[in-house]
């Protein structure tokens, strides 16, 4: 659902989100989740190629990179994307900056095998290079894309404000969106805008995050005292298997990404065109969550655990024979899919359900 802002509504909402009216004058921002967006709205998440992706991003004088910071798959995609800017990004940036981390180096220094960091290199001269500690790199933009082309690579949430567009899924961390040049999309100069210059973001996302996160921030909002449970995780298991059917979280055999534009960003910010490619970690099982959900052994750790701490997951190494401990219990096997929670009848303990490929749902305590 749209919301058109205008007269009392607009006053209303510049006061509840923080934010000022230049941009509420423009924005596009919905009630509806991000993630049922992108199962229910294909034309506000319109499928694009990979070849698409990379001349839309040739297009930007301003190219905005936004990672999550997993390992993994993650990382050989963005590696393989920086790969392919080396001949399509033409001419290249003539300044990158990278998002600082607290241990004095920057996202891309964070593991020494990292395959992004080479390509990136080839894209990005390691002598134009500059990071930023506080993620506002408006004064690095306004000296810069007057001169030529500017890169940047950060956490996602530093990118687009997600927040003011998708104010049901994007709470927190509101630091990050709401201040007037919370993000990269609302850090560029007026003369950019002006001059008609163009941004072109890129963002990657996990299917099965996406799907667990959403599901997560429901279940500890809904399942407070006095809830009826059971109705909330029926409802909430429909929504998983509805999300899984989709085609954008369709995926044959084989198939590792869907691109998809975003297009509320072009709709509140006639400069930008922003893309999200959403990835297939082999392993991940939309079946094996809903079967979690609907168990007796998962009812049993909503009646008995503090919910308001849920904590869920699944278990897809990056390394054979690695393992994930909660406590004194751990998972091996790909594929897991597991849920927590303090159980406040035993310091230090936790009551965790869990379901496998190979076993049916299993709920165990854990200890520290």
């Amino acid at each position: 659902m749209k919301v058109s802002i205008s007269g009392i509504f607009q006053i209303l909402l510049v006061s509840f989100l923080g934010i000022s009216v230049g941009y509420a004058d423009s924005l596009s921002i919905t009630s509806t989740s991000f993630i049922d967006e992108i199962a229910d709205s294909p034309a506000l998440f319109m499928p694009t190629s990979r070849a698409d992706l990379l001349t839309a991003l040739n297009e930007g004088d301003l190219v905005s990179m936004g990672e999550t910071h997993e390992t993994g798959l993650e990382r050989t995609y963005i590696a393989g994307l920086y790969t392919d800017l080396i001949t399509t990004l033409n001419p290249h940036p003539i300044r990158c900056l990278i998002e600082a981390t607290n241990n004095g180096g920057d996202l891309l220094t964070l593991n020494s095998t990292d395959p992004v960091r080479p390509e990136f290199n080839k894209v990005c001269a390691t002598n134009v290079t500059a990071d930023n500690p506080t993620s506002n790199y408006g004064a690095e933009l306004s000296a810069h894309l007057s001169e030529g082309r500017v890169l940047t690579h950060t956490g996602y949430r530093h990118t687009l404000p997600f927040a003011l567009m998708y104010p049901a899924d994007f709470a927190t961390p509101q630091w990050v969106d709401i201040p007037e040049h919370g993000t990269i999309t609302k850090q560029v100069p007026d003369s950019f805008v002006k001059q008609g210059k163009k941004m072109r973001t890129h963002i990657v996302r996990e299917a099965d995050d996406l799907i667990i996160e959403k599901l997560s921030r429901e279940l500890v909002t809904k399942l407070v005292p006095g809830a009826q449970a059971s109705a909330i995780i029926d409802q909430e298991a429909a929504r998983v298997a509805h999300w899984a059917q989709s085609p954008a979280f369709q995926f044959k055999k084989g198939e590792v990404a869907h691109i998809l534009e975003i297009s509320r960003v072009h709709q509140s910010f006639d400069y930008e065109h922003a893309y999200m490619t959403l990835l297939n970690r082999d392993g991940f099982s939309a079946d094996l969550l809903v079967q979690l959900l609907k168990s007796s052994e998962f009812a049993q750790l909503v009646a008995t655990a503090q919910t308001v701490d849920l904590q869920m997951g699944v278990f897809i190494p990056d390394t054979p024979g690695s393992s994930f401990g909660a406590g004194s219990v751990s998972f091996t096997e790909m594929g897991t899919i597991y849920a927590y929670a303090p159980n406040p009848s035993q310091k230090g303990a936790l009551t965790i359900v869990s379901i496998s490929p190979s076993h049916g749902p299993l709920l165990e305590q854990s200890t520290f």
